[in-house]
């Protein structure tokens, strides 16, 4: 029997490479979708080191980038009819204003509309997958920063963003939104979408050009715990068989679901999903 496929973005270091790490430990062929193809390589051909059965591709995967985006999940749709896992792990925090191939605040940009526009375009091998084996799983990495996020929806927000903590959060409570959205939309096609808080882990995210952030960075880098554990939050809603059929949640660092008046805003999601919709299809 072939074992399952899971897509992990993000993978070249962090919670996401100690994912991808996890899984292929635990038998699931692995496809490490990232915009460094050479850090890339140099993760799979480590992965494939510690363990010779390990099945470890790579997929080459710019978030800021519709067009890379779109031809990504075209690429992974030929070659993989069922995807059975997508872990939308890879995110930034831009310090400093930056702009998306596609002219968007890098940070919503990335973090919101590219994780959630590459889910969507995977949705057919996610549901073949689901029909086959009786589920697919996609979980979103999102964060407790989400808490703190002030999100207003309207025409030009993904440009006219903050960026920062403020453009952080409000990606994030974005990415909350937006898992539970699908998750609404694929209920009852055996495709759970589920996000989660892993916790603060000593990642890249950390470093920075601003000067809060070179004083900040260094130390949060040393006091934060290491990728790894934060990883099992992430592997935990990905494998755990009593999670099965569990959709639409928000999943903290001990499994337990996070809850708050501003996850469960349906005039604010309805919103922020119809303005995302408008600049994946412009008319």
């Amino acid at each position: 029997m072939s074992a399952k496929l899971a897509i992990v973005t993000g993978a070249t270091s962090g919670i996401g490479l100690e994912t991808a790490r996890g899984l292929v430990t635990a038998g699931w062929e692995v496809v490490l979708a990232c915009r460094d193809v050479v850090r890339a390589e140099a993760v799979r051909d480590m992965l494939r080191a510690s363990d010779r059965s390990a099945q470890v591709s790579i997929a080459r995967l710019d978030l800021a980038s519709f067009a890379s985006i779109r031809a990504c999940a075209a690429s992974l749709l030929q070659q993989h009819p069922a995807i059975h896992l997508l872990v939308d792990n890879a995110g930034v925090f831009s310090d400093r204003p930056t702009r998306t191939a596609d002219g968007f605040e890098a940070t919503m940009g990335v973090n919101f509309l590219g994780t959630l526009l590459f889910t969507r375009l995977l949705v057919p091998a996610l549901r073949t997958a689901a029909a086959q084996e009786g589920e697919a799983r996609v979980v979103v990495v999102s964060s407790s920063a989400a808490a703190f996020a002030r999100l207003r929806p309207h025409p030009g927000m993904f440009a006219d963003g903050p960026c920062g903590f403020p453009g952080y959060a409000a990606s994030k409570l974005a990415l909350v939104h937006g898992a539970a959205a699908l998750a609404a939309e694929l209920e009852g096609t055996g495709v759970s979408v589920n996000a989660v808080h892993p916790g603060d882990a000593a990642t890249n995210i950390w470093r920075g050009h601003s000067l809060v952030m070179c004083i900040v960075g260094p130390v949060m880098r040393r006091v934060l715990k290491a990728p790894a554990d934060a990883a099992r939050a992430v592997l935990h809603v990905a494998v755990a068989p009593d999670l099965a059929g569990v959709t639409g949640a928000f999943f903290g660092v001990r499994g337990e679901r996070l809850r708050a008046a501003r996850y469960d805003d349906l005039t604010l999601r309805a919103g922020l999903m119809e303005q995302a919709n408008a600049t994946w299809h412009p008319s």
